[in-house]
């Protein structure tokens, strides 16, 4: 009965509270205009509005672009600008904004789904299309040399706290592409430097007398990372591709409408049901139902069998490993590489963390992750740089690289404590002559 009643006090207060503007924020990718949530593009929105002040105007959520095919032709060269969560197009307005930019106009879309029927009707974008990868942060590399800074880091976080999240960027049919673009055509610039094969997530593609720009991650526009000096630095560096002409804002290109096309995009399941109350409503009451079955009705009856082989400490293994190499073998570099692997395994398994390579932005992302500080990830990283090329090693510069690598493991459980630890791994021991 106590358990009942608690479930049903439970229920009550995340239908009357869940949904309170006075309660935490949504930390959902909700990419809404006029919106103050982390993941929204206010701050984006107003930043167009004021930037291009009389030179801007909008095409409203119930219009469409066909209404304002006239005013936007009769401006001739102009900016078309779509920013926005997924983007639907019929037929007709796909067409005019291939003539719009053939007749000398730039397009800018930014969404994480566009129409696969855009790809076909440019010829230069045939055999192209979105994916995207699962992870907690992105890294944007700008090929343009000129820019003051070429590296972005992005890392999405809920409730301030690094959580995975999907980043689109742009794939192609090697075949379809190479027989519809020349290269002089189309232009990567900016890759995703974290993802495989460093794909790109920002093309431009001379269409005409004009130039169409697709941008695949509407979320780094997003008042969460505008509010930031690098947010903010990105978005100007973005701006600089975009010609500073007459600016046509389209709102209705993310209002679903009548024979309107868009793109596939891929989201949690929890994404999908956080967008309808009901639906939201009914997945709680679902999982504190189960929950309550688990406890009242489910559990088992019977003695539980242990059919799992119980974890060992493999620390001795690692130590006579270690040790072979020292006294039999006097291969420092050996031992090197092994703990630079066993460092490498250890952020990778425990804080989630793969490197591509170690620098400034890696070690601050490391940082802000295990709560190590900055300066002594700083110090590790280049203690390896300096010894990754040397063939061989003395025993005094082994010693330092080992103790620099064992305070990071104990830093890391001083802040995190044991039980961050998974399987309770053992404490690195430093190798003493």
């Amino acid at each position: 009965m106590v358990l009942g009643g608690a479930v049903v006090a439970g229920i009550c207060w995340l239908i009357l509270n869940a949904d309170n503007p006075q309660s935490v924020h949504n930390w959902q990718r909700t990419l809404k205009l006029n919106k103050g949530e982390p993941y929204d593009l206010d701050v984006f929105y107003q930043t167009m509005k004021q930037t291009y002040g009389s030179d801007y105007a909008e095409i409203p959520e119930s219009a469409s672009i066909d209404k304002y095919h006239a005013d936007i032709a009769e401006s001739g060269t102009g900016v078309y600008m779509f920013v926005g969560k997924n983007m639907y197009l019929t037929e007709s307005e796909i067409g005019f904004l291939e003539q719009f930019a053939n007749n000398g106009g730039t397009v800018f879309i930014s969404a994480n789904a566009i129409p696969n029927k855009l790809f076909e009707s440019i010829a230069g974008l045939r055999g192209f299309g979105m994916t995207n990868y699962y992870a907690d942060s992105s890294f944007v590399l700008f090929k343009n040399k000129n820019f003051s800074q070429g590296r972005f880091s992005f890392v999405n976080k809920l409730k301030n706290e690094p959580m995975g999240a999907y980043w689109n960027y742009f794939i192609k049919n090697e075949e379809i592409a190479a027989m519809n673009v020349r290269k002089s055509n189309l232009i990567q610039i900016s890759t995703i430097d974290s993802a495989y094969n460093a794909p790109s997530d920002f093309l431009c593609i001379y269409h005409g007398e004009g130039k169409i720009l697709l941008h695949a991650n509407p979320v780094y526009f997003s008042n969460y990372y505008l509010k930031t000096t690098d947010g903010r630095k990105y978005l100007s560096e973005v701006m600089q591709h975009i010609p500073k002409e007459p600016i046509w804002f389209d709102i209705s290109g993310g209002m679903r409408k009548a024979e309107a096309l868009t793109g596939e995009t891929r989201t949690s399941i929890y994404d999908f049901i956080s967008q309808e109350k009901s639906l939201k409503y009914a997945w709680w009451i679902l999982v504190i139902g189960a929950l309550a079955f688990l406890f009242v009705g489910g559990r088992r009856k019977e003695r539980p069998i242990s059919v799992l082989t119980e974890p060992q400490n493999q620390t001795l293994t690692l130590i006579q490993s270690m040790g072979y190499f020292y006294w039999a073998e006097q291969n420092n570099v050996a031992i090197f590489k092994r703990e630079w692997s066993q460092f490498l395994a250890f952020v990778r398994m425990h804080i989630s963390i793969q490197f591509l390579e170690v620098g400034e932005v890696e070690a601050s992302i490391l940082s802000e992750k295990s709560g190590v500080d900055k300066e002594r990830i700083l110090n590790i990283f280049a203690a390896y740089n300096k010894y990754r090329i040397f063939s061989e090693i003395t025993a005094d510069e082994l010693f330092d690289i080992s103790n620099k690598i064992n305070q990071f493991y104990l830093a890391y459980k001083n802040k995190n404590g044991k039980q961050s630890v998974r399987n309770r791994i053992a404490e690195p021991t430093s190798i003493k002559p």
